[in-house]
């Protein structure tokens, strides 16, 4: 017993278990397994991170540590009667164990907490590459909350799509994509809240639409925060433990936390992107004009790069330049860009961004662009 009592100082569930074995095995004088209930099935403690652990264990007879999550399974090989009450003292003795192994882990983790998110913080203001900041925050989420596979879902129009994974078993996990309310994150993506269950595949708080997927992967436990930007979800940063758990209020707020500054990575990376965009553009467009370019064919060098239609107009709204190629101004844009030349502003029925050209205080025209891809440059 005591000999449990000091790994489980170390925080290591792993050593806990094994040192858990030797102890039930000497006591029933029989092999012993510890095993954990994860993905709606018993499975060894070791098998849990393993590609393909083939069929889980049977047979055998179960003592229970954790109520639904954790056991002893021994096979007894000989006629002798088990000593019923020491393996029940044992269990007990496990389960105390676990606790203050799971007690050390919030601890070590509570002292990196800071530094990791100081860590974090410094490479998102370093780097522009979006890969590497979400990569760098699944890696560190996925320590921080002690799990063992960590993703980042990004928004595509209505749905939400796995843009980085780390620490899982199935190319379907990093390929996944969901509506609002399919799974844990669905769920986030819907209501724009943080939310946990303790075992996936027994919940009725979430759909069954990964349930397969889960078992697949051996979850046990999730947890999913959405990420927000502008007072929209844009994403969701998701981690699972195969292990038994429950998620803290800490562990919450610990993942509330990283996914805002997920977000303001995300917005950074996209502010960059968009900066050197419009850079690339102006030295398209000066190189252009000093090459003779006329105001057509810068027209049409805008639209190829914004993914859009571009007008160029005068005061009187005659078309000066455009791409598509255009005499006049197309009806249903004609008061929205009125209106800009106005100073002011009016619905439009595609999406539009349009600017006054002026010399000095003098407004001349303006420049339009317009299309359904527009919110996408």
């Amino acid at each position: 017993m005591h000999r449990l009592a000091a790994v489980a100082l170390q925080g290591d569930a792993h050593a806990l278990y094994a040192e858990a074995e030797r102890h039930f095995a000497a006591v029933a004088r029989s092999p012993a397994a510890i095993v954990v209930r994860a993905g709606g099935a018993w499975r060894p403690w070791q098998a849990l991170a393993a590609q393909d652990a083939g069929a889980p264990p049977a047979g055998g007879m179960l003592v229970p540590v954790r109520s639904g999550s954790v056991a002893a399974r021994l096979e007894i090989r000989h006629a002798a009667p088990v000593d019923q009450a020491a393996l029940g003292l044992l269990a007990a003795a496990l389960d105390l164990a676990l606790r203050a192994c799971e007690r050390q882990g919030i601890a070590a983790n509570s002292l990196n907490e800071t530094q990791v998110l100081q860590r974090v913080a410094t490479r998102i203001l370093k780097s522009h590459d979006l890969d590497e900041i979400l990569l760098l925050i699944t890696q560190e989420t996925r320590r921080l909350l002690g799990a063992d596979i960590c993703g980042i879902l990004l928004r595509e129009g209505d749905e939400i799509a796995m843009r980085r994974c780390v620490g899982h078993l199935s190319p379907k996990t990093a390929a996944l994509r969901m509506h609002q309310g399919q799974g844990l994150a669905g769920r986030v993506f819907a209501t724009g809240e943080p939310c946990c269950v303790d075992d996936y595949v027994e919940s009725r708080l979430i759909s069954r639409d990964f349930f397969g997927l889960a078992q697949a992967e051996k979850v046990r436990s999730a947890l999913g925060a959405p990420l927000i930007s502008k007072d929209s979800v844009i994403g969701v940063l998701e981690v699972w433990r195969r292990h038994a758990s429950t998620f803290t209020e800490q562990d919450t707020g610990r993942m509330v936390a990283l996914a805002n500054l997920t977000s303001i990575a995300i917005e950074n990376a996209r502010l960059y992107a968009t900066q050197r965009s419009l850079l690339d553009l102006q030295r398209d467009l000066v190189q252009l004009l000093i090459e003779g370019g006329d105001l057509d064919a810068i027209s049409a060098r805008a639209a190829a790069h914004l993914r859009a239609a571009v007008l160029i107009v005068d005061i009187d709204m005659r078309v000066l330049g455009a791409s598509p190629v255009a005499k006049v101004v197309p009806a249903a844009l004609r008061a929205p860009l009125e209106a800009v030349l106005r100073g002011g502003a009016a619905p439009a029925p595609v999406p539009l961004c349009a600017q006054r050209i002026s010399i000095g205080n003098e407004v001349v025209g303006l420049v339009a662009a317009y299309g359904e891809d527009l919110d996408a440059t």
